[in-house]
């Protein structure tokens, strides 16, 4: 297995052009090179493992004779198979180390405005809503760790392509959201 940096992330765009789950996340990584890829074979892969933050997808045919090294490659990462044969591959070569958990995506547009806004100017006077700056971001990241920004290179490109809110409560920030991945708007 070979490692291919975020330059020679074309090699990989074609083994993930038929993924629908976590597409944004895909079209994220290969438009703003954020990821890196293992591969099978650095000419011509086959399979491959794109890495973006913490997050790791898998393509390519699941029966090739390196998708079992590829998934053993994996460790210390979130790995959301595309498939079912992805699945069980990883849970057959991480017997008694992986663990699933389910994550539920959602977009802005389930989100009411009227009532974040009732929140964000809530009678509580100890409370309130501020968008994500600098000072903001890298009090976070040495609070909470850099989860807010981990798909991102930097807290600077984050803040050049992303946008986010948290709720502070007493000087406490005791929530957030923020933009996980930005990409090309597309249709399915």
């Amino acid at each position: 297995m070979q490692t291919i940096g975020e330059e020679r992330l074309d090699l990989v765009a074609d083994l993930f052009s038929g993924h629908r789950r976590r597409r944004r996340l895909i079209d994220y990584a290969l438009e703003y090179r954020a990821a890196t890829a293992i591969v099978d074979n650095e000419t011509d892969p086959q399979v491959a493992a794109l890495r973006v933050g913490r997050v790791t997808l898998l393509a390519g045919d699941v029966s090739n004779l390196h998708a079992r090294e590829l998934a053993a490659c994996l460790s210390e990462t979130i790995v959301t198979p595309e498939h079912q044969g992805w699945y069980d591959l990883i849970w057959a070569v991480h017997t008694g180390r992986a663990t699933s958990y389910e994550r539920i995506e959602f977009s802005s547009g389930m989100l009411d405005p009227h009532r974040l806004k009732a929140m964000a100017v809530g009678d509580n006077g100890n409370s309130r809503v501020d968008r994500l700056d600098q000072r903001l971001c890298e009090r976070l990241a040495r609070d909470v760790g850099t989860g807010f920004f981990g798909k991102f290179r930097s807290i600077d490109h984050f803040l050049e392509i992303g946008f986010g809110f948290c709720v502070i409560v007493d000087d406490r920030v005791v929530s957030g959201a923020s933009t996980a991945v930005v990409c090309r708007p597309y249709s399915m």
